[in-house]
């Protein structure tokens, strides 16, 4: 399969809004994450093109679809509370089920063993008292707010293997790079993040940095 075209794809028929070098990331480290115990999830999927795009990257690992099909998470019911929380997008990011589902087989794949879906918020999908998810290699957090991406690192960054790649795809958003700092810090954990293309260091601030970030766990 030509990668770099399923990409183009994708993105043409808008299957996901993600550019193209943050899919490149993955694509470009491919041989890493494919050598690493432990499956792919994607928290936040919109129309699935990212998911999609894994699924057939990985075609020997299981692939986890993580959404609540609804939209935001109401502030009400967050774990975490942060003063500069948006919940007012200018899009509409919560996409039917349905319109997934269908995505999901017009690339020719089908929900089953390897590829599963986890519907509902991810406080409460990705809760170790039901989630059945067990060692992670890849995990791709694209939640655009400061409670989900603290929820979704406080019940599976445990579960991400030595050397498991996490990619933080709203860093551009000080929400999620608040989220992610606060996290570590209270964990006291070590930790870089880098560049989405150069895979260079990146500096830590809590100030927005370029969108997919990533880092490697230690």
């Amino acid at each position: 399969m030509n990668y770099n075209d399923l990409i183009d794809k994708i993105i043409h028929e808008n299957v996901s809004m993600v550019e193209k070098p943050r899919f490149e990331t993955i694509l470009r480290h491919k041989d890493n994450i494919s050598k690493l115990k432990g499956d792919i999830v994607e928290c936040g999927i919109w129309r699935g093109g990212m998911s999609i795009f894994m699924a057939h990257l990985f075609n020997e690992k299981n692939i986890w679809m993580c959404d609540s099909f609804t939209g935001f998470q109401p502030l009400n019911i967050a774990t975490y509370q942060w003063h500069d929380e948006p919940h007012t997008p200018s899009f509409d990011v919560g996409v039917h089920y349905d319109i997934v589902m269908n995505n999901i087989k017009r690339y020719n794949l089908e929900v089953g063993e390897r590829i599963k879906i986890l519907k509902g918020w991810v406080k409460d999908v990705l809760h170790p008292a039901s989630c059945p998810i067990q060692q992670i290699s890849l995990l791709r957090i694209d939640v655009d707010a400061y409670s989900a991406t603290r929820e979704v690192l406080d019940f599976l960054y445990p579960k991400v293997v030595k050397g498991g790649y996490i990619i933080f795809d709203d860093s551009c958003l000080t929400q999620t790079t608040n989220a992610l700092y606060d996290y570590f810090e209270q964990h006291n954990i070590s930790f870089n993040l880098l560049h989405p293309t150069t895979d260079n260091i990146i500096q830590h601030s809590r100030k927005a940095h370029p969108c997919g970030v990533f880092m490697i766990k230690e």
